[in-house]
């Protein structure tokens, strides 16, 4: 299950979780990986990926504060649930007729 991270400084979501991530172990660099379109479209860079970086090396790319508060790190929602497409609402079709409005509809009637 993949999770967002949310930075305890600027409350935004730049890195989430991989799948060795787990709540009841130390974090460390190979939990958590950079989210699009950080990673590849705008190259961001931020702490190594990999085992070895522990602890205060885990950093928001953003704001530089540490994701660790309390020695865990925050995270909310899965994001393994593809993405509901948010489809517009669909169009009204034209009537070919013209309704006229009430009010006009009864002066007319006064006329007669």
């Amino acid at each position: 299950m993949t999770l967002d991270v949310i930075c305890p400084g600027c409350k935004k979501q730049f890195h989430e979780t991989t799948d060795r991530y787990t709540d009841e172990t130390t974090p460390n660099g190979s939990m958590f990986r950079l989210k699009e379109p950080y990673r590849t479209s705008w190259k961001w860079t931020s702490f190594p990926e990999h085992s070895q970086t522990i602890l205060g090396a885990l950093e928001c790319p953003g704001c530089g504060a540490s994701y660790l508060v309390g020695g865990r790190v925050i995270t909310v929602g899965r994001r393994n649930e593809p993405a509901k497409k948010e489809e517009p609402p669909p169009k009204k079709k034209k009537s070919v007729l013209k309704k006229e409005p009430p009010e006009a509809m009864s002066t007319i009637d006064e006329l007669f």
